[in-house]
């Protein structure tokens, strides 16, 4: 169990009156802030883009009980798929159909990960 504030999060930008970008959580309640403006080292843009980054990655990141497992999960996805993928060819009709199914899947959702469209659907696969 985590002692961090519970999901969901969500950025707010309060510029450019109050040069600050805002978390809360879902009671609208302040997680953290962002500042921004001449006097930082940081721009609106910077600030608001890191803010919505944190926000996502923390509600992505629910129900996961150690979010720095993440990177092995894509690891572990990458390689199930190329294995699927490879022993995909020793089954026929609907279990080949599916494996097929299941490696564009993981395929699909590396690639959103990876934030990476080009992302090949891996070798071509005979009909």
């Amino acid at each position: 169990m985590s002692d961090h504030t519970p999901e969901p999060w969500e950025a707010i930008d309060h510029g450019p009156i109050f040069p600050v970008a805002v978390i809360r959580d879902a009671d609208d309640t302040t997680v953290a802030r962002l500042e921004y403006g001449e006097q930082r080292p940081c721009t609106r843009d910077r600030a608001n883009a890191n803010a919505h980054r944190i926000a996502e990655c923390v509600n992505a990141c629910d129900g996961i009980a150690d979010p720095s497992v993440v990177s092995d999960l894509m690891t572990a996805c990458e390689e199930a798929a190329d294995f699927m993928d490879d022993a995909s060819y020793s089954f026929e009709g609907c279990e080949h159909e599916r494996i097929v199914e299941l490696v564009d899947t993981l395929r699909a959702v590396i690639s959103k990960a990876r934030d990476d469209p080009a992302e090949p659907a891996g070798p071509e696969r005979p009909a």
